[in-house]
């Protein structure tokens, strides 16, 4: 993110909380609150309070299983189906909560919802912990009614599209669907036939001054023009990718700042600084370029040498 807003403090800022806690106070609420707007418009409740906890995991720990798109839409829709049905064992079907004083009904209605949406995600493979909070509104009677629960999970896929849209905006490889740990892109590197393996795509940006003059500065831009993908170069500045093979993103990071190093030294330059961005695993085809996913950079002018458009 802070590399796309060319904001170079916060894109070399070593403490992971301050961006992530940028990301997720103005996500927080802008997410609350354009769905409060079109529930304005709409005239439909499409704000319930599980979806706090849902926006919570969508921009703080995006790559977990339990924020993928299939895990918080189903997940949730389990968790209203098991209220509605906990509300039908119950006779509790079309009636709304009873806060004054809770009936031996009611407390038998939310411990069956609560047991069947967490066996049900268990069974299913969904696991998202916000769709507890779910089942006990609608087996509390706040939502009673199948009306209700279509107006919620209208909530919830307004939610997700607005996490999927803005993490990738971000740069971050949030899953379309289902998530996509990296040890199955280990394994289907290796799948019969040898054609496909596991790349890293690392963005550097190397800056200094120099008192060598523009011959030097050349001699490392052309140094590492040769070995990555150049996005753009200043007199004292150079940004690119550079795509490695490592067995993880920590080698991968190591291999590109050796690659820097050997550069500054053949080009007579020292005392520059290297920093790595973004770097995520991914698998190529042999003949391949830049994988079809790679983020294009609203600040740069150039485009980058041999990727797809």
């Amino acid at each position: 993110m802070g590399l796309r807003l060319r904001w170079r403090r916060l894109a070399e800022c070593r403490d992971a909380r301050l961006p992530l806690g940028l990301l997720a106070l103005i996500n927080g609420t802008v997410s609350i609150g354009l769905m409060a707007l079109a529930a304005q418009l709409t005239h439909e409740p499409l704000v319930f309070p599980s979806l706090g906890p849902t926006a919570f995991l969508l921009f703080y720990r995006p790559h977990a299983d339990a924020s993928s798109p299939r895990n918080a839409l189903i997940g949730h829709l389990v968790g209203a189906l098991s209220g509605l049905a906990a509300l039908a064992v119950f006779g509790l079907l079309g009636q709304g909560p009873a806060l004054a004083h809770v009936t031996t009904a009611r407390i038998g209605a939310a411990a069956m919802s609560l047991g069947l949406t967490a066996a049900g995600m268990i069974w299913l493979g969904v696991p998202h912990p916000p769709a507890g909070a779910t089942t006990l509104i609608v087996s509390l009677g706040f939502l009673h009614t199948p009306k209700a629960v279509a107006v919620l999970m209208a909530g919830v896929a307004l939610l997700v599209a607005q996490g999927f849209l803005v993490n990738r905006w971000a740069g971050i490889d949030y899953p379309p669907w289902a998530p996509q740990p990296a040890g199955r892109r280990r394994r289907r590197s290796a799948q019969p036939g040898g054609r496909a393996r596991v790349l890293y795509t690392v963005f550097v940006d190397v800056a200094g001054e120099s008192s060598e003059g523009e011959a030097a500065v050349e001699r490392l831009r052309a140094a590492l023009a040769s070995q990555a993908h150049e996005l753009s170069f200043a007199p004292s500045e150079w940004t690119g990718i550079f795509t490695v093979e490592a067995p993880d993103g920590d080698h991968a990071e190591a291999i590109v700042r050796r690659r820097v190093a050997d550069a500054q030294d053949a080009a007579g330059l020292r005392g520059w600084r290297c920093a790595c961005y973004e770097v995520n695993a991914t698998v190529l085809r042999l003949d391949d370029g830049l994988p079809h996913w790679h983020p294009r950079l609203p600040h740069l002018n150039r485009a980058v040498p041999g990727s797809r458009q």
